[in-house]
């Protein structure tokens, strides 16, 4: 798409600037922008046009013709008033769509549906301002994320077009939980994990001196339980899927809750933070969004402790 990035404009005005381009192709058909939608998750957006071409010589001026370039596809056209698909097709060719103004039906008034799959994310950036926190407040036993999203400049939009939206706003938060496993699973169940990784550590390095005491305190650590390491991190496992982990969580609207991404173990015994994708959508009525992601922390805690208590 040809809409600027921010290395090209100066705020939302170049965004502005690329929508008008897009008209001046059609400036002989009175072309008003009746919508336009952002979508930020699948990088696409969609704008609705009326154009008017007057059923008289006019027409046999000559074709209507889009640059391929700008980004967009034509995806529909039908008459204004019944609302009825136009017969007449768009034609393409390397360069341009094309549409022959002859082969259009009885009638001047048409909306034209027009789709970009594949917007530059620097124009999400000019449109769209995110404020999302690294850390929460915590308080009472909950840790509280307060996020906030809204359109960049909504007065220009408003005077510009009568429908303005930008849907799936995606916001990721990374909640803290490395302190909920630490602390709700018994140090001795603990020990056996590190023991183990530290016995596969050895072994990939290769160190014969340390695979030796690896494979001692491994041993030692396995007297204190009869379940398997494998049973251990499984269980550790299951306690952060998004299911069980979602009914920690709570969020107020607008947003909602989209995904929970707990793959972020790695390497480590317990994961270090879980993503929370939510969501929502912005408007010319709603410029702005507010919310607080709240997770009960000590709550998910207890039940960790609850959960793996029989591991000893």
């Amino acid at each position: 798409m040809s809409e600027p990035g921010a290395s090209a404009t100066a705020g939302i005005s170049g965004v502005i600037e690329a929508l008008d381009r897009l008209k001046s192709y059609l400036s002989g058909y009175k072309p008003d922008t009746r919508s336009v939608t952002y979508d930020y998750r699948s990088g696409t957006s969609e704008m609705t046009l009326k154009i008017t071409v007057p059923d008289n010589r006019g027409r046999k001026v000559g074709n209507i013709k889009i640059p391929r370039e700008e980004g967009y596809e034509i995806r529909e056209m039908f008459s204004s008033g019944d609302f009825r698909p136009v017969g007449a097709k768009w034609e393409q060719n390397a360069d341009y769509w094309i549409l022959d103004p002859e082969k259009l039906p009885t009638g001047e008034n048409f909306m034209l549906r027009l789709n970009n799959e594949n917007v530059n994310q620097d124009v999400f950036k000019e449109i769209i301002d995110l404020n999302v926190p690294e850390d929460p407040m915590s308080k009472s036993g909950v840790d509280q994320y307060w996020v906030q999203s809204s359109i960049r400049d909504p007065k220009t939009l408003q005077d510009i077009y009568q429908d303005f939206k930008i849907n799936n706003v995606d916001l990721n938060i990374r909640v803290g939980v490395q302190p909920c496993f630490s602390t709700g699973i018994p140090d001795d169940v603990t020990d056996r994990i590190e023991r183990t990784r530290e016995l596969i550590e050895a072994s990939n390095e290769g160190d014969r001196n340390a695979l030796s005491s690896a494979h001692v305190r491994r041993r030692e650590a396995r007297k204190q339980g009869s379940v398997t390491e494998q049973e251990i991190a499984n269980l550790i496992r299951s306690l952060a899927r998004p299911s069980k982990f979602g009914e920690f969580l709570s969020i107020e609207s607008p947003y909602r809750r989209e995904n929970i991404d707990s793959k972020t173990f790695g390497n480590e015994v317990f994961p270090e933070e879980i993503s929370v994708e939510i969501a929502t959508n912005l408007n010319l009525e709603q410029q702005a969004a507010k919310g607080t992601l709240k997770f009960q922390k000590e709550d998910y805690t207890d039940h960790i402790q609850e959960e793996t208590s029989d591991l000893i």
